[in-house]
């Protein structure tokens, strides 16, 4: 297995949309497939797709960021700006650090080494953002309902 795989946001490039992990040239075209179970090959999905699912995460994260928040700040005034995008960088940068961390695993195999040991990690560190985030949800709704 070479190391030579890109990152979870590459997939989505050369791919052109989200796939299974057993759909990947990569493993279709390697032995791997014919020697896993059933529950082996359901678990290398699942795993996968805690992957593809931060990547596209991040992705619509990087949009709203990048895009939705700067349009904002020019013609809503401060506290809908706030209400709408507080915590939102926060779990941006989250969001980076794990997938960060997938990609690592991604990298050094196409089974996904350690992602048990990455999501309770970033689960017991990094997550409280999220508690945060949804917190602030209902000044979010108030606010998009005016």
């Amino acid at each position: 297995e070479a190391n030579t795989r890109g990152s979870a946001l590459d997939l989505f490039e050369i791919l052109g949309k989200r796939t299974l992990w057993s759909e990947i040239p990569e493993v279709r075209n390697s032995s791997v497939l014919s020697r896993l179970s059933d529950g082996e090959r359901k678990l290398q999905e699942a795993r996968f797709e805690i992957l593809t699912s931060e990547a596209s995460y991040l992705k619509s994260l990087n949009v709203l960021t990048s895009h939705f928040l700067p349009n904002l700040l020019g013609s809503a005034d401060d506290d809908e700006v706030t209400n709408l995008f507080s915590y939102v960088i926060e779990v941006r940068r989250c969001s980076e650090r794990f997938l960060s961390a997938l990609d690592e695993s991604w990298r050094t195999s196409y089974f996904l080494p350690g992602i048990l040991r990455i999501l309770s990690e970033h689960c017991e560190k990094y997550f409280s953002v999220y508690v945060e985030y949804c917190t602030n949800q209902i000044y979010q709704e108030k606010t998009l309902r005016k």
